[in-house]
């Protein structure tokens, strides 16, 4: 079993936004290029 511990739960944090960063940026770059292909 997984223990959560304040510190877990502020890696899996960090984590996430990380992730969500990096998706956020690539998705962004593809829709501007569509939009200046238009």
């Amino acid at each position: 079993m997984l223990s959560l511990s304040a510190a877990n739960i502020f890696y899996m944090v960090i984590n996430l936004l990380v992730l969500y960063l990096i998706f956020h940026f690539f998705l962004f770059k593809r829709v501007d290029r569509v939009l200046d292909a238009r």
